[in-house]
């Protein structure tokens, strides 16, 4: 699942700027979204809402807001704060359902797998009216942590704890008639222990070509992204059955009374009712359940993608999920045609064009199963091996260092062949240093990319040794066992037919996942099943 822009953007507030530079070793935002109507400059050891909070450093960003680390120095907790643009901190929604989730007084395990909600207040600033939400502080999202792991696939006592609190986050969720929307793998985070698991703040100055001060409403500079340490492999000791994960992010939330027809979603994490502009339930966070726990199982590939028209994922659906699909994706395809509610005809989205395996087989090639009885107690299936291989061999052959000097080159050629009969001297120079400059940063990326491509084949090496030594999976018993149970689970998600979904206390009780929890402790029906 790639990191994806959430939110609309207000095009029209992004005015023409005199151009900008920053360098900032570290992502931060687009130097773009500071006008009037978006975002608010804010700076490290800035204090907000009458000197309660102090900012000390940089957590995250999107298309609609920023999110800071901050102190509150009436408790001297680290807290993170939200900080929305100001076209989305009118009215907001989310603030209303974070205020929902904090208010309720229902005893649910899932309360502890969902962001808590501290505080909030508005801020007047140079560009406009911002909404600051306090919340607690978080580390790796779960996209970070596989990053951070060369996208190796979730193990399996890994990937059902996960895959049960997250079960329990949506249940608790529901219950307080809340719909979340949007559950991608930036959006399910980790705890950290202390402030020092940050690194220091990263910090790029702003300049402005012609040299001229900076315009008002721009920052002075960009604070980079914070990197997080969290250690998964050793849970918290309070939380020895899980990871204690949190859902957060609800920016494309609503009320379960609301039945919207779009939200805002991650193109990968779209069900089939927002394809053909069905109201949306609570059952859309059961197929999202679905897909980001195929993703953590089989990282970094995604179950379903599109990347132009939605209905690009009905033949995916239909060859994944099979006939069980069908009638109902043909007349929910023949009523959108009827209804018009397309304003252009697809392209070809024929069977060809979606994935060649069905479920089972898709995950059959990616599951990790234990082994106790070898050294190594997780080993990649040879379909695993094959694709990090050829990835390899796809990078060596689209960027090598050959080809990147001899482009370099005749880019500076050819430019300074230009500059020397259009500008003086002393332009020239400029120019043709900042091409060295850039030719510089290229060479730094390009041995940045060869020492990782350098550790994927080691690493691959490695593991085709280990692998050599095992009997194919495929004649182990258990995993045979795992994948049915785990393919068995998936496919009560993935049920096209949003009504016939199962509610994620129905869920709670499977084996699959039961055999990680000795019993789900909260149940609205739970004596009616005694």
């Amino acid at each position: 699942m790639s990191d994806c822009d959430k939110g609309p953007r207000d095009e029209e507030a992004l005015r023409p700027t005199p151009k900008y530079r920053c360098k900032v070793p570290a992502p931060a935002e687009d130097l773009k979204y500071y006008v009037q109507g978006l975002f608010h400059p804010v700076y490290i050891g800035e204090v907000y809402k009458e000197g309660r909070y102090r900012i000390e450093q940089k957590l995250a960003f999107s298309s609609t807001c920023t999110i800071w680390g901050a102190r509150d120095l009436h408790t001297n907790k680290f807290v993170a704060l939200k900080v929305l643009a100001t076209n989305k901190s009118q009215d907001s929604k989310e603030l209303r359902i974070l205020q929902r989730l904090r208010d309720s007084n229902l005893d649910h395990p899932g309360r502890r797998h969902v962001l808590r909600f501290f505080d909030h207040f508005f801020h007047d600033g140079v560009n406009g009216r911002h909404l600051f939400l306090v919340t607690e502080a978080l580390g790796e999202t779960i996209c970070e942590w596989s990053y951070a792991s060369d996208y190796s696939p979730a193990e399996g006592n890994t990937c059902r704890p996960l895959l049960k609190e997250l079960l329990l986050a949506v249940d608790f969720l529901h219950k307080c008639h809340v719909v979340h929307g949007d559950l991608n793998n930036q959006n399910i985070m980790f705890p950290i222990s202390r402030f020092d698991s940050f690194d220091e703040p990263v910090i790029g100055k702003v300049t402005r070509d012609d040299g001229a001060p900076v315009e008002k409403g721009i920052p002075e500079y960009l604070v980079g992204k914070a990197h997080t340490n969290t250690d998964l492999n050793n849970p918290r000791e309070e939380d020895e059955c899980g990871f204690d994960m949190k859902i957060i992010d609800f920016s494309s939330s609503f009320f379960d009374d609301e039945y919207p027809t779009s939200i805002i979603v991650t193109r990968c994490l779209t069900p089939p009712e927002m394809i053909f502009q069905k109201p949306l339930t609570k059952a859309i966070d059961i197929w999202q359940v679905a897909c980001i726990t195929f993703w953590a199982v089989a990282s970094p590939s995604d179950l379903f993608d599109y990347w132009g028209d939605s209905r690009e994922l009905i033949p995916q659906i239909y060859k994944i999920i099979g006939e069980s699909s069908a009638n109902w994706l043909l007349v929910s395809l023949m009523e959108g045609v009827q209804d018009k509610i397309w304003a252009t005809s697809p392209g070809p989205i024929g069977i060809e064009k979606s994935k060649g395996l069905n479920l089972e087989r898709l995950i059959q090639e990616i599951v990790y199963y234990p082994d106790e009885t070898r050294d190594n107690a997780w080993k990649q299936t040879e379909a695993n091996l094959k694709r990090m291989k050829d990835r390899v061999h796809k990078e060596l052959e689209r960027k090598t260092k050959e080809e990147l000097e001899s482009k370099t080159q005749k880019e500076l050629e050819s430019k300074t062949q230009k500059e020397l009969e259009s500008k003086t001297q002393e332009e020239l120079q400029r120019k043709t240093q900042e091409e060295l400059e850039r030719k510089m940063e290229e060479e730094l990326e390009r041995k940045k990319e060869a020492e990782c491509i350098r550790k994927m084949e080691e690493k691959l090496d490695r593991e085709k040794k280990e692998a050599s030594l095992y009997i194919p999976l495929r004649e182990i018993p258990e995993v045979e066992k795992y994948v049915k149970d785990f393919g068995r689970f998936l496919r009560r998600m993935l049920v096209v037919d949003p009504e016939q979904r199962p509610t994620a206390e129905e869920l709670l009780t499977d084996d699959f996942v039961g055999e990680v929890y000795d019993s789900f402790p909260y149940s609205e029906s739970s004596s009616n099943r005694e």
